[in-house]
C-alpha cells in the first residue's frame, strides 16, 4: 500500500485523529511501557489503530509492546500486519525476526534479518543478529539431530515398561515407583528414573507425591486400550528388531531384507514357525483393524455391496465391522488356515460368513462384488503383487469392485509417515509402500482402473481408500 492508498484508507475510517492526537497517544502508551504497565499501553495503542487502521507504524508500535510484555504470538501478529501495511518499515522486520527467534524458529527469524538488511543494509544491529541466528539455527539443527540419533533410547524404555504392564498398573490409581518396583520386582531407583525420563517426553506424569498416573500417550500401552500399541511396542524395541536394523548397511549394498540374513528364514516363514512372534504379530494387525475400521467404513460405502471377501484379513476384525455395519450383507474370510483360526469374531456371523483358507498366489475365493484388501499389497513387491491381482481379477464380478485400504506415498520432500513403513518394508520383507502413480500402474496390469482415491484422514491408519473396476 503506498501513501496515497494509506491516506484514502484512513479518511474512509469518518474517524481518523489529527496527528498530534496520535503522537500524544504513542507517547503515552511509551510511558506506559517504560514502567511496565503493558495492559494500558495496549489500550492506547488500540485506541490510535481504531482511529486510523492503515498506519503500519501504528501496528509496529503495539508488537513492540506486545513483545516486550512476552506476548510473543501477539507480537508477531501484529508485526506482519504492520508489514504488510508498509513493507518500508525496516525496525518491523528486525523485531519480527527476533520475535521469531525467541520461539526458536530461527530459519524464519534469518529470513527476516535478511529482508531487513535488504532495506538497510548499513543496519549493523541486524547484521549481528543474522550472524547469530545463523549460529543458533546450526546448533539446534545438531541438538535436534543428536535427539534423533538417540531415539532407540527411547523405544527401549517403552519395551521396557511394556514388558513391566506399567501402563495396566497405574490404570486406575497412581503408585509411586517404590510401589510399582515391589508389584514388578525390579529395583525402585531404577525404575524411577526410567519413568522420569519417559514423563519428560509426555509419557507417563508424576504428581506432588511421586506417584506416577497414565497420560493420554502412556494410556495406549494399556493392553485393554482400544487403539493400544503395546504389541507394537514390544515388536520395535525387542532384540529381534535390533538384530535386523543393524545389518541395514547389508541392505542397501544388496537390496535383500535384512531380516532374512538376520534370521535365516524369510519374515512370514519365521513368524510361522514361531508362536509367540505370530501371537504379537497377530495381536498388532487386530488392534490395528479394530482401531481403523471406522475410518475405513466412513471412507467407503460398502453398502451397496453383496458379499465381500476381505483377502489377507487376518483374524477378520475389519470384516466383522463391515458385516456388523451392513445386516443385508454376506463376507469371505480369506487367509492362511493358522490365521484364521483365530478368527473368533466371525463364528458367531458363521450363517453369514465364510472363513475359507487361501493362499492368494494360487487362487481367491470367488463369487464376491467386493474384494478388500487391507495393507496386503505393501508386504509384496510388483511381481508378487501383480499375481495377487491377477486372482482377484479371475474371480471379482464383471461389476465388481477392488477396495485397497493402503499407504499412499506423498511425493518427496513432504513429512511422511508412509515413507517409515517404505523403509521397514525394505528392511523386513520384499514389499514397499507405493504412490498413487504406482498404484494405478499395478490396477492397469492386473485389468481394473481405478475410480477413486480417498484419503482415510485416520492419522493411526495412515491410508487411503482405492477403489478400482474390472475392465
Amino acid at each position: 500500500m503506498n501513501r496515497n492508498e494509506r491516506r484514502a484508507a484512513r479518511k474512509q475510517t469518518g474517524n481518523t485523529p489529527a496527528l498530534p492526537q496520535l503522537a500524544e497517544l504513542a507517547r503515552e502508551a511509551a510511558e506506559h511501557r517504560r514502567a511496565g504497565r503493558f495492559d494500558q499501553a495496549v489500550t492506547l495503542m488500540q485506541r490510535a489503530i481504531a482511529g486510523s487502521p492503515a498506519l503500519g507504524i501504528l501496528h509496529a508500535n503495539l508488537a513492540g509492546i506486545y513483545q516486550a510484555a512476552g506476548r510473543l504470538e501477539d507480537a508477531e501478529v501484529s508485526f506482519r500486519q504492520a508489514i504488510l501495511l508498509d513493507a518500508t518499515l525496516v525496525k518491523a522486520y528486525h523485531q519480527l525476526a527476533a520475535v521469531l527467534e525467541l520461539q526458536g524458529r530461527f530459519a524464519e527469524a534469518v529470513a527476516f534479518y535478511e529482508k531487513a538488511l535488504v532495506l538497510d543494509p548499513a543496519l549493523a544491529e541486524a547484521r549481528h543478529a543474522l550472524f547469530f541466528a545463523r549460529h543458533k539455527q546450526g546448533t539446534a539443527a545438531a541438538t535436534e539431530m543428536g535427539r534423533t540419533l538417540t531415539m532407540y533410547w527411547l523405544s527401549s524404555a517403552l519395551l521396557v515398561v511394556t514388558q513391566l504392564g506399567i501402563a495396566d498398573l497405574v490404570k486406575e490409581t497412581p503408585k509411586t515407583a517404590e510401589e510399582l518396583a515391589r508389584a514388578t520386582n525390579g529395583d525402585r531407583m531404577a525404575l524411577r528414573r526410567v519413568l522420569l525420563f519417559l514423563a519428560s517426553e509426555g509419557i507417563f506424569a508424576e504428581d506432588g507425591q511421586q506417584r506416577f498416573s497414565n497420560t493420554l500417550r502412556s494410556d495406549t500401552l494399556r493392553s485393554d486400550h482400544p487403539n493400544s500399541v503395546r504389541a507394537l511396542a514390544e515388536q520395535y524395541g525387542h532384540e529381534q528388531g535390533w538384530k535386523m536394523w543393524g545389518d541395514l548397511a547389508q541392505t542397501i549394498a544388496t537390496g535383500a531384507p535384512a531380516f532374512d540374513r538376520a534370521y535365516g528364514t524369510p519374515f512370514f516363514d519365521y513368524v510361522a514357525a514361531h508362536p509367540e512372534t505370530a501371537q504379537a504379530f497377530q495381536d498388532q494387525m487386530s488392534s490395528n483393524s479394530i482401531a481403523a475400521r471406522g475410518a475405513i467404513l466412513a471412507a467407503c460405502d460398502f453398502s451397496r455391496f453383496r458379499k465381500v471377501v476381505d483377502l489377507g484379513g487376518g483374524r477378520g476384525e475389519l470384516l466383522h465391522g463391515i458385516l456388523s455395519a451392513h445386516p443385508h450383507m454376506r463376507g469371505i474370510l480369506a487367509d492362511q488356515s493358522h490365521i484364521i483360526a483365530g478368527a473368533e469374531s466371525l463364528r458367531a456371523m458363521a450363517e453369514r460368513c465364510e472363513i475359507v483358507a487361501t493362499n492368494f498366489f494360487e487362487s481367491v475365493p470367488a463369487g464376491g462384488d467386493a474384494y478388500v484388501l487391507k495393507n496386503v499389497l505393501h508386504d509384496w513387491d510388483d511381481y508378487d503383487a501383480d499375481k495377487i491381482l491377477a486372482n482377484v481379477r479371475k474371480a471379482i464380478a464383471p461389476d465388481g469392485r477392488l477396495i485397497l485400504v493402503d499407504v499412499v506415498l506423498k511425493p518427496s520432500n513432504q513429512p511422511d509417515p508412509g515413507r517409515w513403513g517404505d523403509l521397514e518394508m525394505l528392511m523386513l520383507l520384499k514389499g514397499r509402500e507405493r504412490s498413487a502413480a504406482d498404484f494405478e500402474t499395478l490396477c492397469r496390469r492386473a485389468g481394473f482402473e481405478i475410480v477413486s482415491l480417498r484419503p482415510t484422514g485416520d492419522q493411526g491408519l495412515n491410508a487411503s481408500v482405492i477403489e478400482a473396476r474390472p475392465v
